[in-house]
């Protein structure tokens, strides 16, 4: 029997299917229920954004263990430099004061907190809120929010990423369900299994100091993360 999550999945895909190419969507849909099933998972994110000479590179490791134990580390050279820590043990929840606050680190008991719970928590304390660690925690209304963006998307089969066969998800996409017209393009990269591996948005705006200049904004998310592993080293030990 289907998981509530994989039918929640389901269910947010299936609202979307007037927006959303047929071809793409069982694709989209079979990543999107893999790491909502999972019960534990750990790896990396890269996020690298350029614009004209300005490059940003954000970095975020994360472990976690349903339903409670997570870890997200994170770190960010060009731009604002940062560096953001998360981490949960399931009893003790340590987190960076919220942007804005004042005050030493955060802790807090979380025995009966989920990860999406947590993950709510620290959205103010984390330096990116990123489409892939939104996939990966699986909060109900991140997942709807994704679909909801996504615009028609074509498949394309049998292409390769750094020698790994991969499935290509390309269309536009919208900053929130409800705009009217697309941002930019949109391209998601994912494995026959399911395994997300990376996505790439496209944006273009004319330059306010040269309107015959056009500044191409791109932002890529490379994925790198295992699920349903044994959990390496003590990530979760609450510092």
């Amino acid at each position: 029997m289907a998981s509530r999550r994989t039918m929640i999945v389901a269910a947010l895909l299936a609202l979307q299917a007037p927006q959303e190419a047929p071809s793409a969507g069982p694709i989209i849909s079979q990543m999107l229920a893999r790491y909502a099933n999972a019960v534990s998972a750990q790896g990396s994110i890269v996020t690298t954004q350029t614009a004209l000479s300005a490059k940003v590179t954000t970095t975020t490791e994360i472990a976690l263990e349903k339903p409670n134990r997570l870890r997200i580390d994170q770190s960010r050279t060009g731009g604002q430099k940062g560096e953001w820590l998360v981490i949960s043990d399931g009893n003790r929840f340590a987190y960076d004061r919220p942007r804005g606050v004042f005050g030493k680190k955060r802790f807090n008991d979380v025995a009966e907190a989920t990860l999406p719970d947590l993950y709510t928590a620290v959205l103010d304390s984390i330096g990116e809120k990123s489409i892939p660690l939104d996939i990966v925690i699986g909060r109900k209304n991140d997942l709807q929010a994704f679909v909801g963006m996504l615009g028609p998307m074509a498949l394309t089969s049998g292409a390769s990423l750094k020698g790994e066969s991969v499935e290509l998800a390309k269309g536009k996409y919208r900053k929130t369900s409800d705009a009217k017209f697309p941002a930019g393009d949109i391209e998601i990269v994912i494995t026959p299994a399911g395994d997300l591996r990376r996505i790439t948005t496209t944006e273009q705006y004319s330059n306010p100091q040269n309107k015959q200049e056009a500044i191409v904004v791109t932002t890529v998310f490379d994925v790198n993360i295992k699920i349903d592993v044994q959990i390496q080293g003590d990530p979760f030990k609450v510092q």
